[in-house]
């Protein structure tokens, strides 16, 4: 996957606020890409021991269907609420416990969902944030 996008999107960002932006600026990275093709880019820092992860699907209220206004934002308060096997509480329980964060949320053009925690959780609370993802309950 070629950094071009990532460089330009650098670039802007020093125009706008009148910084000049040197490759030797960027962190050292390893561009990830998902089997569907969808590209990651991983930064490493040895001296934090925390982790996050960022995921921004092309959605959001923009796709609402007509007269179905504020279904995206819905759509994204749910998966906190449950999953197949764990309800909203055991849920809480478990992020509050690993001192980790999943949050989803729906904009105008986008569904994000952002999930962080202590590096040595990182396989628990990434297996629970997919899990969310993928077998929300949708409780009543």
């Amino acid at each position: 996957m070629k950094m071009r996008p990532f460089l330009i999107a650098l670039a802007l960002i020093g125009v706008v606020y009148g910084v000049s932006i040197e490759a030797s600026m960027i962190p050292q990275h390893r561009v990830l890409t998902t089997k569907s093709g969808v590209p990651g880019y991983f930064f490493r820092s040895p001296n934090v021991p925390l982790f996050q992860v960022e995921l921004v699907f092309e959605g959001g209220a923009d796709w609402d269907p007509l007269g179905k206004s504020g279904l995206a934002l819905f759509s994204a308060a749910m998966p906190r609420r449950g999953m197949f096997s764990l309800d909203e509480n055991q849920i809480s329980k478990k992020v509050d416990d690993w001192a980790a964060g999943i949050d989803f949320d729906a904009s105008e053009e986008n569904f994000s969902v952002s999930i962080y925690g202590l590096n040595d959780k990182a396989g628990e609370i990434l297996d629970l944030a997919f899990g969310l993802l993928s077998k929300p309950s949708f409780p009543e």
